[in-house]
């Protein structure tokens, strides 16, 4: 089956997630393919602060909604050197602890909300997606193959 679309993006991790955000807020149309489940990619863990500045950035973008209610407020961190305690100093800062998989969960509501086309288990997405996004004349194509089936299609919640 062959659908049409503006962009394709490749993950649903915090930046495809944001990107498609980014597009669909103006007006460009995009699906997101992410080759693992909904459950996995909501469990998998890895980064856990969102710096000063990717704070500034979401609050742009107007998406400070994926941070603004689950980010932990009161947190101290240090460094331990040969065990003496290297503190770090976050008065002023707007870093915020937030564990990946809730930033991604909050995008991923906030994008399937917004109407976004998100597809989970699209295991085939490299060459046909990558053959279409180049197109014959190297130029992006706003045609896709669609690797997903509609049981895979996600929804909001």
């Amino acid at each position: 089956m062959t659908e049409h679309t503006t962009v394709v993006v490749i993950g649903a991790g915090v930046a495809g997630l944001t990107l498609g955000n980014l597009l669909l807020r103006s007006g460009i149309g995009c699906v997101v393919l992410e080759k693992h489940s909904r459950e996995y990619v909501g469990r998998r863990q890895r980064a856990g602060t969102i710096d000063s500045r990717g704070v500034r950035m979401f609050r742009e973008w107007g998406l400070e909604e994926v941070f603004a209610n689950d980010a932990l407020p009161d947190v101290e961190a240090g460094f331990f050197l040969d065990g003496e305690e290297l503190s770090i100093d976050f008065a002023g800062d707007e870093s915020v602890f937030c564990p990946q998989q809730v930033l991604v969960r909050n995008l991923t509501d906030v994008f399937l909300r917004a109407g976004g086309d998100l597809r989970f288990e699209a295991d085939d997405i490299t060459s046909p997606a990558a053959t279409a996004i180049a197109g014959s004349a190297g130029r992006p194509s706003p045609t896709a193959s669609s690797p997903g089936t509609p049981a895979n299609t996600a929804t909001p919640g």
